[in-house]
């Protein structure tokens, strides 16, 4: 019992917990699309529009909530963005009118929005330099699953109860959002506050190294933002969009098994995230992110070759691998920034990634429009390569690292032996 006691008070436990509920409500709409439709009468346009104002109000508001954290009290910010999105939910499930759905989903999208940036920013603070990328690779990991338990229990619940169920669950998670922080220790966003400015920028002894370079520094900062930008739009545009017009039109597929593939993809992704993390911490920030990179091309371009379901499923699965960098530009932003400014570069940061969850479909709709699937594949896995080389070239290590080369031939001489 002590032993649960003592992970319930972790800070990191209580942040990840409370990620994890939020995001049980961020996708129960989609499920519900056509129950909200038939209810207030709408088009397909305006229901649509839903879904919509949740993405816009996080790209529109994701820079200033990184502003707040770096200039107000924290304390303001603790528990608001769990606050917002239970009462944006509640005012879904309560909707007498289809405007004021729209009102609670925009609200919806204002809490998202400000727990994804102050969690990122926290999670850096707990966390050490030697950790960063283990304690982001289980933020990541965590995020992953609770928008993948999201749609699933909003599509059960709303067979079972109807579609208000649905925002009334979303809305009773981002409570529950609350207890892991109420239980946990009072004062630990004083701690957070003046840590880790000091731990992450002055490391003494031998192992000290030299003030950055401003234009090393600068340039990490913005290939992260790049490959958060890529990533987000290769999930947007390719997997959310060509993948399951490419099983349903080209293989004839139905939508139970393109809906299996993705679920398998999301949970592998969520594994990843974790080994990405840890391995990052252990031979560097490059060492995971290039090779990531690289194997996602591959992967895209494997859905040319597919002509049969197993070769969709190995496709997929090669896709799925290649994302253990999730969560790494994140690192190489905590990494090269001044954590003064932290809010303001993590929310930059997500900005960037919704953008390029806005933009992804629409472009790669455009190609497929125009040029096809094969076109839209080489373009995906293009892009994706050109980032690895921009990771090459732009992002540097701030302290040492194991050399995953020279592991691997220690590991093969004593194989040989």
């Amino acid at each position: 019992m002590q032993s649960i006691s003592r992970v319930l008070r972790d800070e990191k436990v209580g942040l990840y917990a409370m990620v994890f509920l939020a995001n049980m409500g961020w996708g129960v709409m989609s499920p519900v699309l056509a129950n909200v439709q038939a209810e207030f009468a709408v088009s397909v346009v305006q229901v649509a529009l839903a879904n919509s104002v949740f993405g816009i109000a996080r790209l529109v508001l994701d820079v200033p909530i990184g502003l707040l954290i770096d200039r107000i009290d924290q304390k303001w910010l603790r528990f608001s963005g769990a606050a917002v999105l239970a009462i944006g939910s509640a005012l879904c499930a309560s909707a007498v009118s289809f405007p004021m759905l729209l009102w609670g989903r925009l609200l919806n999208g204002v809490g998202a929005a400000i727990i994804q940036v102050t969690n990122l920013v926290w999670i850096s603070r707990l966390s050490t330099p030697e950790r960063r990328g283990r304690d982001l690779g289980v933020y990541q990991a965590v995020f992953q699953a609770g928008t993948s338990v999201s749609p699933m229990a909003g599509g059960f619940l709303a067979d079972l109860f109807g579609w208000r169920s649905s925002f009334w669950f979303a809305a009773g998670a981002a409570v529950l959002g609350f207890l892991p922080m109420l239980l946990g220790p009072q004062d630990w966003i004083e701690r957070v506050r003046v840590a880790q400015p000091v731990e992450t920028h002055k490391v003494k002894g031998p192992t000290a190294r030299r003030p950055e370079d401003p234009r090393r520094a600068r340039q990490a900062l913005f290939v992260a933002n790049l490959v958060t930008f890529v990533l987000f739009f290769s999930v947007g545009g390719f997997q959310n969009t060509v993948i399951p017009l490419f099983g349903s039109q080209m293989l004839e597929l139905e939508a139970g098994a393109i809906g299996l593939a993705l679920g398998v993809s999301t949970i592998l992704r969520f594994v990843m995230s974790l080994v990405g993390g840890e391995l990052s911490d252990r031979f560097g920030r490059r060492a995971v992110l290039i090779p990531g990179l690289l194997v996602i091309g591959v992967g895209t371009l494997m859905f040319n070759l597919a002509t049969n379901l197993t070769t969709f499923w190995l496709a997929i699965m090669v896709l799925s691998f290649g994302r253990f960098g999730n969560n790494v530009p994140a690192t190489v932003l905590a990494d090269h920034a001044l954590p003064e400014r932290w809010g303001l570069i993590m929310g930059l940061n997500r900005s960037v990634g919704d953008l390029g969850i806005v933009l992804g479909p629409v472009v790669m709709g455009l190609l497929l429009e125009s040029q096809g699937y094969a076109s839209a594949t080489v373009f995906s896995a293009v892009l994706v390569w050109l980032c690895a080389l921009a990771v090459a070239w732009g992002v540097s290590e701030v302290q040492p690292h194991r050399s995953l080369i020279g592991d691997l031939r220690q590991a093969v001489r004593a194989a040989i032996k």
